[in-house]
């Protein structure tokens, strides 16, 4: 049994999938994915690949990946990219929500309706003991 043939058969039966059921889904022969799980059947093509992906419920990248189609440079560039994509538009948020929150007045905060805390809507009276308070923790400051 090759190694490709192997690594399907073992994400196939780690799903539960019969050989029937994936060859359903993704529509190949249940005899031929068979011969490429015991090696009989070696160097699938891209368009089989992408239909055994389909069957398994796994994206054609991996499947292509576990076939050979990638190198370990090919597999960990588009991963680095999208790492650092993601951590490019967090960067960017993280600024912009610090710059709105730097800009909140609480006078104006506690004007608002329906303004919560821990999931409980804070009342008129409960907003005027906030903003007593914070006139005598700032009492100095004016």
């Amino acid at each position: 049994m090759n190694n490709f043939g192997s690594m399907i058969k073992k994400i196939r039966k780690s799903k539960n999938l019969s050989l029937k059921d994936v060859a359903k889904r993704g529509g190949l022969s249940h005899a031929y994915i068979s011969q490429i799980e015991n090696g009989k059947r070696t160097n699938p093509t891209p368009q089989v690949l992408d239909k055994l992906a389909k069957g398994l419920d796994e994206s054609s990248h991996d499947i292509w990946a576990i076939a050979g189609y990638y190198d370990e440079d090919d597999l960990l560039e588009p991963i680095e990219e999208t790492i650092k994509q993601i951590l490019d538009k967090n960067k960017r948020l993280s600024k912009k929500r610090a710059k709105e929150l730097s800009a909140i007045d609480l006078n104006a905060l506690l004007e608002e309706p329906n303004l919560k805390y821990k999931n409980h809507f804070i009342t008129t009276k409960e907003k005027e003991l906030i903003k007593s308070y914070l006139e005598a923790l700032f009492s100095d400051r004016n």
